[in-house]
């Protein structure tokens, strides 16, 4: 009977701190609500990044050489071209146009103006 009354306490206790901890935690959340709520507000004011200005004088072909290396299952520049039907030197002046008409600096500049500006 001692030890049911002791065990019966100790569980007593531990709901009790389980509560206490509870009680504590929803005191702190509404605290940090008002922080992640002016933090949110504060992103949604933040500018939208400017599509490059040569964005809308590519070509169709350079738009679509931009978004086949853009994409990671063509790894190899010769899968694109030899896909796409055209000659090395052919695929690398439009790259090199759409790099110069976007102001990139290589295939990872063009991955990531893809994801922001991709058509």
């Amino acid at each position: 009977m001692v030890l049911a009354c002791s065990l019966l306490a100790f569980a007593c206790d531990v709901i009790a701190d389980a509560m206490n901890s509870f009680a504590y935690a929803i005191i702190d959340l509404d605290r940090r609500i008002p922080a992640v709520t002016d933090t949110a507000e504060g992103l949604a004011q933040i500018p939208a990044e400017e599509p490059p200005p040569g964005l809308h004088d590519l070509t169709p072909t350079e738009r679509e050489v931009w978004r086949r290396i853009a994409h990671p299952k063509d790894e190899k520049y010769k899968i694109i071209y030899d896909s796409m039907g055209m000659s090395k030197r052919n695929f690398d002046k439009h790259v090199n146009s759409l790099y110069r008409k976007l102001d990139l600096h290589g295939r990872p500049g063009a991955v990531r103006s893809w994801g922001k500006f991709g058509v």
